[in-house]
């Protein structure tokens, strides 16, 4: 009977721990259902998002770049120049000179090639490419993901928070040394109206080739980027001064109005090379030339005006461009806004418009020499200054008369100069220094003595090869010139 009474009390205890032990079990297996389904969810996302990302890679990024190198410019390529420069340069002393002006596809590529980094930022190991023919027309390009990985680490470590940064860190290590190759059609209308000439057609990136209307939303955002940007100014002056553009087979020919220039043709050329804060930094250290001497070893001008650079760098900040501004107006000085004087390789004494009397071992032609070189390798590049050098040397001996080895080691020594000048901020102010501290004309240049005198100073074209060797070796002794 007291059993029975025991029964009959837990009972119901019995009917309430099993009735929650299966509403527990239920809501587990509920409970276990759902992370199942969401860690399945999880994995087809993560493996979609893999899926995606893998693809998005294959298909925009590749392992090797389309271009490899810019154009280099050759001989053949400066005669031809020259005749471009001619065609320009023939009636600027008018009140204003519309020229038309015809330009290969070559053409086009060696001014991307040697002016495009002076007017646009383009990245270390980025090429581009002009792509011209009588049915169609392009530009490439190729840059590498280093340079854009670098670009947005930045941005990346604002704005995500660290589990999302860590796979964008991944993505980044697996898009590492690999290339983005874009290729965007262009139209050439020349009966648009001005300044409407190009309209830009379908942009590829590697192998996924955008809609019209994605390549049209690109191109307003790159132009409205283009229009903000500072350092485009001087290309958007000249695009204003082009009044029309036509494309005939492979050539393109731009009518462009240069404007009233006077006797000084660089201030056409600086519009379109230098920007405004470079052209009143070459004003300064022009000054600083009418207020010296007008003779002396031009080491002791030097002197001075690196003494000024390398003031004014400690105030601004800038020594690479106090260095380029010096040497540019030195180069106009002797003559580098002649450009068309250059090219044609005339005597120097007939485009010098200046009386003043620099000279290096007592000689105004090697003072002139390195000054032009260096001039023309910061307006343009060392190729071009290298191969002007070197085609009045080969003009010269046209013309019977011989080959210098004492004005291509002035060339060289002019191209070393503003290398080592520009080539850094630590670089350019040693070469503040060791200029402020030289005392002698074989601490600017080296002597080649004796043996290279005027009366031995005299090779032939097939002696270029030896003699480029040995000048090498000689502007090596030299702390200032030394590579």
């Amino acid at each position: 009977m007291h059993k029975s009474k025991e029964l009959l009390y837990w009972a119901p205890v019995c009917n309430s721990l099993l009735s929650n032990g299966l509403e527990l079990t239920s809501t587990m297996k509920i409970m276990l259902s759902l992370i199942h389904s969401t860690f399945i969810a999880t994995v087809i996302a993560v493996a979609l998002l893999v899926l995606s990302t893998g693809l998005l890679i294959f298909t925009v990024v590749d392992a090797n770049g389309e271009l490899t190198r810019f154009e280099s410019i050759n001989l053949d390529d400066i005669k031809r120049v020259k005749i471009i420069a001619q065609q320009v340069t023939g009636n600027m002393e008018k009140e204003s000179s519309q020229q038309n002006i015809t330009l290969s596809e070559r053409d086009l590529n060696l001014a991307i090639s040697h002016f495009g980094r002076s007017v646009v930022n383009i990245p270390d190991a980025a090429f581009s490419k002009i792509n011209l023919s009588q049915t169609h027309q392009s530009l490439q390009l190729t840059l590498p993901t280093n340079y854009l990985i670098a670009r947005s680490k930045t941005e990346i470590e604002q704005r995500f928070n660290d589990w999302q940064g860590t796979l964008i860190t991944l993505l980044s290590h697996m898009l590492e040394d690999q290339w983005i190759n874009l290729e965007w059609n262009m139209t050439i209308d020349h009966e648009a109206e001005r300044g409407l000439w190009l309209s830009p057609g379908q942009l590829r990136i590697g192998k996924l080739t955008l809609s019209q209307a994605q390549s049209q939303k690109l191109a307003d955002m790159a132009l409205k980027k283009l229009l903000s940007d500072s350092s485009s100014q001087p290309i958007l002056e000249a695009w204003k001064n082009i009044t029309h553009i036509a494309h005939q087979n492979d050539e393109i020919i731009v009518q462009y109005v240069f404007p009233n220039v006077g006797a000084s043709s660089l201030r056409s050329y600086q519009a379109l090379i230098l920007s405004q804060k470079e052209q009143a930094q070459v004003e300064i250290y022009e000054k600083k030339i009418n207020d010296s001497a007008k003779k002396m070893p031009l080491v002791r001008l030097l002197k001075a005006m690196f003494g000024l650079a390398a003031q004014r760098s400690t105030e601004l900040g800038d020594p690479i461009g106090e260095n380029r501004a010096l040497l540019l107006s030195l180069a106009k000085l002797y003559g580098a806004d002649d450009l068309n004087a250059i090219l044609q390789g005339n005597n120097p004494n007939q485009f010098i418009r200046s009386r003043r009397s620099y000279t290096i071992y007592g000689r105004r032609d090697l003072a002139q020499h390195l000054i032009l070189s260096a001039g023309i390798s910061l307006l343009a590049d060392e190729g071009i200054a290298h191969l002007i050098g070197l085609d009045k040397e080969i003009s010269d001996y046209q013309a019977g008369k011989t080959i210098s080895a004492w004005d291509l080691l002035a060339d060289q020594a002019g191209i070393r100069l503003a290398h080592n000048a520009t080539r850094s901020e630590q670089s350019a102010k040693r070469i503040q220094k060791l200029i402020v501290e030289a005392e002698s004309d074989d601490q600017l240049l080296p002597d080649l003595g004796p043996d290279f005198s005027y009366a031995e100073d005299r090779f032939a074209i097939e002696d270029l090869d030896e003699l480029n060797q040995l000048i090498d070796l000689y502007l090596d002794e030299l702390i200032i010139l030394k590579k």
